[in-house]
């Protein structure tokens, strides 16, 4: 994830060097320079009088420290987190793009050397932990054979009365009402079917792989397909967040955080895709629209819980039973 937005933000930021303006010889070939004229507002490296910021196509650390694809983005970061070393990578941004980088960086050291360890040990711990999988199983189980019961009930029972106007109107509004169930019963089975989340992982895995893609020396061609491959994400995306809500209702959509997350995401995709609609044949330059996508890495957490989903959970406890306050299906 963090691969990804670095890729995005800081491609092609560490190769400017400080040049002499009557020669182009490069003064410095190890420090870089604001390349992309920050000034001094965000403190980034400014070259001496005579000089000048250019692009030079030379990585710093012999080629081996810069963000311009995804697999040396990796490199990059996995190094930081090893917290061998991360201050020069720090100290390099810092110089080529100024302390908003080094914000960042210093951010994602402590998220990525620290609480990303946890994770591995939390994710570890879970596979022992003790939940009432089986009582909200059994409880979901009956909350569907009451519902179904009464849908039954109140949509089959003869009428002795002699019909109405009132009545046709009552008769209609049951048949509305047994379609709209037999709608959202379809996109429940639909949503919590395996195969369902297996391909949204898929769709999500996919998706950040391709924003991966996207780098400083990527063809014309490549960018007009992983457009494409954009836009379908958005759709799939969204269709998922429709089918959620037929299944689940509005209100219990938007109470799990992770679907918040997912609303968020799909929402905003949908702004990206009709801006850009609206904008065709303007000549309106859209560019910072391409930053939104860039909160769609987040969809990748949710794989943190198809691993807990995976994982072999021992039957609860009486104890357990008491103690679990949250669990997911």
């Amino acid at each position: 994830m963090v691969s990804i937005f670095t890729v995005t933000l800081f491609h092609g930021a560490l190769t400017g060097r400080c040049s002499d303006l009557d020669t182009g010889i490069i003064v410095d070939d190890e420090r870089p320079c604001g390349l992309f004229d920050s000034g001094k507002f965000l403190q980034a490296h400014q070259c001496a009088s005579g000089t000048y910021c250019r692009d030079s196509g030379i990585e710093p650390l012999r080629g081996y420290t810069h963000y311009n694809d995804f697999f040396w983005a990796m490199v990059t970061n996995f190094q930081i987190i090893t917290v061998q070393g991360w201050t020069t990578i720090v100290y390099l941004l810092q110089d080529a793009i100024g302390f908003p980088a080094t914000a960042f960086l210093v951010f994602y050291f402590a998220l990525g050397s620290y609480f990303a360890l946890q994770l591995v040990i939390g994710l570890l711990s879970a596979k022992y932990a003790v939940v009432a999988v089986a009582e909200a199983t059994n409880r979901r189980s009956g909350w569907r054979k009451a519902r179904t019961s009464t849908a039954l009930v109140q949509g089959f029972l003869p009428s002795i009365e002699a019909p109405s106007n009132d009545v046709v109107q009552q008769h209609s509004r049951k048949g509305l009402r047994r379609w709209c169930f037999a709608l959202s019963q379809w996109a429940e089975g639909l949503v919590d079917h395996p195969h369902f989340t297996h391909l949204i992982m898929l769709l999500t895995v996919t998706n950040a792989l391709s924003m991966g893609m996207e780098g400083r020396d990527t063809s014309a061609a490549m960018l007009e397909g992983l457009e494409y491959c954009n836009l379908g994400f958005t759709i799939a995306f969204f269709l998922e967040m429709l089918l959620k809500h037929l299944a689940m209702g509005v209100l219990n959509y938007w109470r799990d955080p992770w679907n918040i997350l997912d609303g968020f995401v799909s929402l905003l995709g949908f702004v990206e895709v009709l801006a850009k609609l609206l904008a065709v044949g303007s000549g309106t330059n859209l560019s910072v629209l391409r930053l939104l996508r860039l909160v769609r890495v987040l969809r990748s957490a949710k794989l943190v819980r198809g691993v807990q989903g995976e994982l072999h959970i021992a039957p609860p406890s009486p104890r357990g039973a008491r103690l679990m306050t949250h669990s997911t299906t």
